[in-house]
């Protein structure tokens, strides 16, 4: 997105207000997404900004993965470039101090090798009965979208109604 001058003086004006009105919420949720090894776009910049206590690592894969090329050993592979990516993006909790509690997909190569032996308390998630969540069904109609979990030797059904979401579990 371009913006203008006016645009970007607008939003510095703006933001130490916005940032105020936070100050009333006991939890923020937010989103922090690495593009690059090198600031500013990796982890490491980000947690120059806001230090997460809780984090959570969905996955890593390949896309969007042309900054993380230079920073790999030929031959590049998929695998490679996965791990470098799992390495920037657990950052969120193997470099930060402020995290107590870390949450990530044991299913994703990448990521689990990445944070199999974090020393922060966690919990997993996953297809595997060994997950702390463990997927175990999803079905999708033209009235809903149901999600079944397991844990701790109980279902849980979450329902969706009038949702219609792809399944990405495949």
């Amino acid at each position: 997105i371009h913006r203008s001058l006016h645009d970007w003086s607008r939003i510095l004006i703006q933001s130490p207000r916005n940032i105020f009105f936070l100050k009333k919420y006991a939890y923020l949720i937010i989103e922090m997404g690495v593009d690059d090894p090198q600031p500013p776009r990796n982890m490491g910049y980000l947690l120059s900004i806001v230090k997460p206590h809780i984090a959570v690592v969905l996955n890593a894969f390949p896309a969007h993965a042309e900054q993380f090329e230079r920073v790999i050993t030929p031959p590049i592979t998929d695998e490679k470039i996965s791990a470098a990516i799992a390495h920037e993006k657990c950052k969120i909790i193997t470099a930060n101090s402020q995290c107590r509690y870390a949450i990530f997909n044991a299913d994703n190569v990448a990521t689990y090798h990445e944070l199999r032996d974090s020393v922060v308390p966690h919990a997993t998630f996953g297809s595997s009965h060994e997950n702390t969540l463990q997927h175990s069904s999803y079905t999708v109609s033209l009235e809903k979208t149901k999600f079944g979990y397991m844990m701790k030797n109980k279902k849980i059904v979450i329902t969706l109604k009038n949702v219609v979401l792809p399944n990405v579990l495949k």
